[in-house]
């Protein structure tokens, strides 16, 4: 299911241990954010947590790395190197948090590095489009999660990884624009990687 609402909104919305893992890649811009850019973070974070049974994974900017780190106390950080690129900053951290002891994250991270090229230019359908090939990745990993929440799912990335693996999936955008792009990306996978 693919919601048209507020993303925290909807997190406090959902019961506990709801679903087996939430993977986002929430805005991380100040620009990008009307309140204030911490206590967003705080919300994000706790709802997440508290929503997700198994574990959490939150891809972030590298910018903001330190204070995250220091805020939130991730389980693991994983790096999406993006090779040589245009950008200043060629890596964006993924904040893996454990849900509990009884999902023990370190068992299933095979790598602490993904070398994925970004889309760029023409080839993105959204301002932040990432590529299914990195979320799928990530993804796999986590065995034994069979579904999957994106509380700012964008274009559906996470979404069309999760069809691919054939997990349960539900998502929420607050742009119209976004619902409709991840409602028709997931009744029409591609199956090429990008």
């Amino acid at each position: 299911m693919i919601t048209q609402c507020d993303a925290i909104e909807k997190l406090k919305s959902m019961e506990d241990n709801s679903v087996d893992i939430i993977l986002t890649s929430p805005p991380f811009k100040e620009e990008d954010i009307s309140c204030d850019y911490w206590a967003f973070y705080d919300d994000i974070v706790s709802e997440s947590c508290r929503v997700a049974a198994k574990a959490v994974l939150i891809i972030h900017t590298s910018t903001k790395m330190n204070e995250f780190i220091t805020r939130y106390n991730p389980k693991r950080t994983i790096i999406w190197g993006k090779g040589m690129v245009k950008y200043s900053y060629r890596y964006n951290p993924i904040y893996v948090f454990q849900k509990s002891d009884d999902y023990k994250v370190n068992k299933y991270i095979y790598s602490d590095t993904f070398g994925i090229s970004p889309i760029v230019g023409s080839a993105k359908s959204h301002k932040y489009e990432d590529p299914v090939s990195l979320y799928y990745e990530l993804l796999k990993m986590f065995k034994g999660c069979e579904s999957v929440h994106d509380p700012f799912c964008g274009s559906g990335t996470t979404l069309e990884a999760a069809v691919r693996l054939g997990m349960q999936f539900s998502g929420t955008d607050i742009i119209k624009e976004n619902v409709d792009m991840s409602r028709l990306r997931v009744s029409q996978p591609r199956l090429v990687e990008s």
